[in-house]
């Protein structure tokens, strides 16, 4: 789904938009890998990242602020509708493990274990 979204991006906007794009959520990425700010070991490090996250941010144009404003948006849509499914898979996996190791099928997360979902 994130390339495809890339591929849009490209063909709407052009290479450099998505070039753009792809710094942003590579310094976002190494922040959030970095602690965010939480870990006191790597507070320099994520500071750093930060700043030149920031920085990047603040030289860009209005114009482009908002498209890449959206593709940023649509982007994590896509991420946590991904997550999502993938929490609610495992989660009618577990169940229905339960189920077969001796779950009691009447409680409510029983029940909803047999319910197929749009893709499967």
């Amino acid at each position: 789904m994130g390339s495809l979204l890339g591929q849009i991006i490209r063909e709407r906007h052009g290479e450099e938009t998505f070039d753009t794009v792809e710094k942003l959520r590579a310094l976002a990425k190494k922040w959030r890998e970095e602690g965010a700010g939480r870990d006191p070991n790597a507070l320099a490090d994520a500071d750093q990242t930060f700043k030149s996250f920031a920085k990047l941010a603040a030289d860009l144009p209005n114009s482009d602020l908002s498209t890449i404003s959206r593709a940023f948006t649509h982007f994590l849509a896509l991420a946590n509708a991904a997550e999502s499914h993938h929490r609610s898979r495992l989660i009618r996996d577990s169940i229905t493990k339960q189920q077969i190791m001796g779950g009691d099928p009447k409680n409510e997360a029983g029940a909803l274990s047999s319910k197929r979902d749009s893709c499967g």
